[in-house]
C-alpha cells in the first residue's frame, strides 16, 4: 500500500531543508520524493512539523538523531539539488517531528518523533 506524507519542510541529512515536499512510502520504505504542487490522493499532511529522512545506521535506539538537536544548517532549498544521489531512497527512514518551530527550524520542547510507515 502506498502512503504519502507532505509537510512544509523536508529535512534530509547532509542536504538540509527543502520546501514543500511529499514523501512516498511503500511497505515502510521510502520510494520517492515529490514536490508538493497540488493535492495528491492518500496524502497525510504534517501540519505542525516536518519530515526528516535519515539512514537507519545513524538513528539512535530511541529513533532520535542526536546531532539533529544541535546546530542545524538554515539553508532552505526550493527543491532537491541537481544530481543529488543518496543511493536508493529505500535506504532512508522517514520520521515526522512534531511540534516543530517552522520559523527557527528547530525542535521545540516536547518535539515528538514518529517513524512513518
Amino acid at each position: 500500500m502506498i502512503r504519502r506524507y507532505a509537510a512544509h519542510f523536508l529535512y534530509i541529512a547532509d542536504v538540509g531543508f527543502i520546501r514543500r515536499q511529499v514523501v512516498e512510502i511503500t511497505n515502510g520504505n521510502v520510494q520517492r520524493l515529490l514536490p508538493l504542487i497540488g493535492e495528491l490522493e492518500n496524502t497525510v499532511w504534517i501540519a505542525d512539523g516536518i519530515i526528516a529522512l535519515w539512514p537507519p545506521a545513524v538513528v539512535g535506539g530511541d529513533g532520535w538523531r542526536s546531532e539533529f538537536v544541535g546546530e542545524i544548517p538554515h539553508s532552505i532549498k526550493p527543491s532537491l539539488p541537481v544530481g543529488w544521489q543518496r543511493g536508493p531512497l529505500s535506504s532512508l527512514q522517514a520520521y515526522s517531528l512534531t511540534p516543530f518551530d517552522l520559523i527557527a527550524l528547530k525542535p521545540v520542547a516536547g518535539t515528538r518523533h514518529k517513524l512513518l510507515l
